[in-house]
């Protein structure tokens, strides 16, 4: 006897290979998923070639049903491989989860909220830890990330449960490889949180290195508005070394005794140089990007994907007929 009523709706869980602490996670989610929905699968992107050898993959698809093992042939970003998931999933309900943090039991009311109006649910952790620097600098970190649109509650963690019409939205804009989260939560559709708790807080605990990191790579990848900052900060420059000639001027006319400035033209070369070299770096980023999206260079390579070789219900129809 069923303890579950299942659910008719086509379930996908996306999960990095570098998120699951061992292919165990694999049987219990799927256990999960077995008991509460009637059609699933898992998709499990391995992005990095050494994430788990061929063997221990064979003997877990001939296991467990409804997995998909996604190889890539080399090393990709955390973001691209979940954009390799969402590419590949068919479900009606799709997952981006994490075995090592995320508990499976979150996934059904997560999928209840996942309905009408709401096309986006963003998983917040409700014990998140954080150093007191990334407490500080997490006000100006949120208003530039406002500033291209990328606007997600604090504590947000990587997990998502997405409608079709999410993923279809995301997948389809152009460039998204590098910044899939930010195209989620850019694509205008209903959003909702859902609050749980981490498994291990300390090992996902956020710091001010790691934010400024991820900011700044979300902020080239995604908005010319930095560019535009640089240009207005050149201007500022310029406009306080001006006042400066003029003020040296000034000065010369009224006193002819002026002794050497050698303090204070060290002090203003030092700031102009401090703002050419900030403006520089910032150039050489987007120069970066231009090239990245000039390359023909795909962002991805699938050399082989592997299914599970039993089947959840070899007598269940995929066609339904109704009179």
């Amino acid at each position: 006897m069923e303890l579950f009523s299942k659910k008719e709706e086509f379930i996908s869980v996306v999960i990095s290979s570098k998120d699951l602490p061992n292919l165990g996670s694999i049987s219990e989610l799927y256990r999960y998923l077995d008991d509460r929905f009637s059609d699933y699968e898992i998709i499990v992107v391995k992005n990095s070639p050494l994430d788990f050898n061929r063997k221990d993959l064979d003997v877990l698809l001939n296991k467990v049903p409804s997995v998909r093992v996604i190889e890539l042939s080399y090393e990709v970003d955390y973001e691209v491989a979940i954009t390799v998931g969402l590419e590949n999933s068919i479900g009606d309900i799709v997952f981006v989860f994490n075995p090592s943090q995320e508990d499976v039991e979150i996934l059904g009311p997560m999928s209840d909220m996942c309905t009408g109006d709401i096309d986006v649910v963003i998983g917040i952790a409700s014990n998140q830890k954080k150093s007191i620097g990334y407490h500080i600098f997490r006000p100006f970190i949120g208003w530039a990330l406002k500033e291209i649109s990328y606007s997600i509650p604090r504590n947000a963690t990587t997990l998502r449960c997405l409608s079709r019409n999410a993923v279809n939205a995301a997948t389809q804009a152009r460039n998204y490889h590098h910044q899939i989260f930010v195209k989620i939560a850019q694509c205008g559709l209903g959003s909702q949180t859902f609050s749980y708790e981490l498994k291990d807080a300390l090992s996902s605990r956020k710091n001010l290195y790691r934010a400024f990191k991820t900011t700044l790579k979300l902020l080239v990848f995604n908005s010319t508005k930095p560019l535009r900052w640089m240009s207005a900060l050149g201007v500022s420059g310029s406009f306080l070394s001006l006042i400066f000639a003029l003020y040296s001027f000034l000065v010369r006319l009224i006193n002819h005794n002026v002794a050497d400035g050698w303090s204070s033209l060290v002090i203003i070369i030092s700031i102009l140089f401090m703002l050419l070299f900030t403006m520089l770096s910032f150039f050489g980023e987007y120069l970066a990007r231009l090239l990245n999206e000039q390359s023909k260079h795909t962002p991805y390579w699938v050399i082989n994907e592997l299914h599970s070789s039993v089947m959840v219900d070899s007598e269940r129809c995929n066609v339904v007929e109704k009179t």
